[in-house]
């Protein structure tokens, strides 16, 4: 489950955290 799929190695944990909150993908992460 990549939520950005720019840096999946990198937003492993973040991808775990937006898996819940999908709100804060855009919000956290915009690229």
């Amino acid at each position: 489950m990549q939520a950005n799929g720019n840096d999946p190695s990198g937003t492993e944990g973040f991808i775990q955290l937006t898996d819940i909150h999908p709100a804060a993908q855009p919000t956290r992460f915009t690229g």
